[in-house]
């Protein structure tokens, strides 16, 4: 090894109770993260010292904490339409303008949206009511970051520092709505005279450095589910005309945000691949929720089968699932049956 190499960190074979950190990514991170708790599940994978979800992570994330079974969460995610929990504060032309023109707004970090998400805040605190003693989330007031934790509130400073803002902890609707408010399309919130936006706007969309820096999470004991960016194909085949039109009223503002890869290091980093759907899909059909939920379990179930955390019958029973649901969609399938079909399967291994 060259004195400037470090040597590798790798993920500890069994950890008694790893970080676990679920990111961002609206509706694909909601959907995919739900199908990673499943696999996690199946493997045996339950014990966590922190339970971490940032933006639409932070949904499954927070039930996982408050002890929700995976089947109901896993119900939730397929029955519940998440853009029934989102109110219009607008005209629809106006919240069509504003998903038209989304990269521009998150860069300008607009607070007031379009969309607001107090119900949403209600239907968390029916599954969370008081705060989950393991769970934390992060979200941001203009160059100031915030961490939300069952012992308070805190601003995270550079070098590893917190301030506590709060020694009591903030409302657990607040705080899923505050990490979850996408600038100019879902309201700020309002805490402590900060309006607080979406927990991805601290640069880490799946806050590993954070989890290191500030939560005392170990490298090689940290397991996270990082969807990253939006499915580029979906760019390409917008038409011509609404690409051109969003360049000429936005110029650069409207290009997509740079990648920022995720600080990795120490970390088993379940990726998904890239989902036919975009963040803000709020409206899904079942078909669609299934797709990227299997992509979320069967990326994670080949992870953990890669580094050996998953062996004899568990292994042969997340498999079984894999190999089961790659022969559904294979399959020719009318609407719907791709759905039926999947919930039953997932039905037999007590996750549905």
């Amino acid at each position: 090894m060259r004195p400037d190499q470090k040597p590798a960190i790798t993920l500890l074979d069994t950890p008694d109770q790893p970080d676990l950190i679920l990111g961002a990514g609206g509706s694909r991170a909601v959907l995919a993260c739900t199908g990673f708790l499943m696999a996690s599940q199946l493997a045996g994978r339950t014990r966590w010292r922190t339970i971490s979800g940032v933006s639409g992570g932070s949904i499954p994330a927070l039930m996982l904490a408050a002890g929700v079974p995976i089947k109901e969460i896993v119900h939730n995610v397929i029955e519940v339409d998440f853009v029934s929990q989102l109110t219009p504060r607008v005209s629809l032309v106006k919240v069509w303008w504003a998903f038209f023109v989304k990269n521009c707004l998150w860069k300008r970090r607009h607070g007031r949206g379009v969309l607001d998400s107090e119900k949403l805040g209600k239907f968390v605190e029916k599954f969370a009511p008081t705060w989950p003693a393991n769970y934390w989330t992060v979200a941001v007031s203009g160059s100031r970051s915030f961490l939300f934790t069952a012992d308070g509130v805190y601003e995270l400073k550079p070098k590893g520092q917190l301030v506590m803002i709060s020694d009591r902890p903030a409302p657990v609707g607040l705080a899923i709505r505050a990490t979850c408010a996408v600038p100019g399309i879902i309201d700020g919130v309002d805490f402590d005279g900060e309006l607080l936006l979406d927990g991805a706007l601290t640069g880490e969309p799946c806050p590993t450095r954070i989890a290191k820096q500030y939560v005392n999470a170990k490298p090689g004991a940290i397991v996270a589910c990082d969807v990253g960016e939006e499915d580029a194909t979906a760019a390409s085949r917008e038409h011509i005309f609404w690409r051109v039109l969003r360049q000429l009223v936005c110029g650069d503002c409207c290009e997509p945000v740079p990648f920022e890869p995720t600080d990795s290091e120490g970390v088993l980093l379940v990726q998904p691949p890239a989902a036919a759907i975009q963040t803000l899909d709020l409206k899904l059909s079942d078909d669609q929720k299934w797709q990227v939920i299997m992509s979320g379990f069967t990326s994670t179930v080949a992870r953990f089968s890669e580094r050996s955390l998953i062996s004899g019958a568990k292994l042969d029973l997340v498999n079984e699932v894999v190999s089961s649901y790659a022969q559904i969609e294979r399959e020719p399938k009318r609407p719907g049956e791709l759905a039926a079909r999947t919930q039953e399967l997932v039905a037999r291994f007590g996750l549905y």
